[in-house]
């Protein structure tokens, strides 16, 4: 197979029209009256990303239960069973496997 030289591709429209693409996200309740690319975005992504916003935004540690743990085991009166420990560790296992 022969390849023969041909005029070089102009992609500034394309490009162009991409960038553009990204300022135009709407709902779908809002009306885009020039023709281009547009983005819906439904009810459920919305509800998301909210939720991910509020997961987001909670600390990692919880630090009332952490010096809480600390305390009791500072006096000694932190006690946890065996059969809790078991039981937590067979939990997170059915979990993991489930999910």
């Amino acid at each position: 197979m022969k390849i023969t030289q041909q005029k070089p591709i102009d992609l500034g429209g394309y490009l162009t029209g991409a960038a553009g693409a990204a300022s135009k996200v709407s709902t779908k309740d809002d009306k885009v009256s020039d023709k281009g690319d547009r983005i819906d975005v439904s009810e459920k992504a919305k509800v998301l990303q909210k939720a991910k916003n509020a997961v987001d935004a909670s600390p990692d540690v919880r630090e009332e239960k952490v010096a809480e743990l600390k305390n009791a085991i500072d006096k000694g009166s932190y006690n946890v069973s065996g059969e809790e420990i078991a039981g937590s560790l067979i939990k997170k296992s059915i979990v993991d496997i489930v999910l």
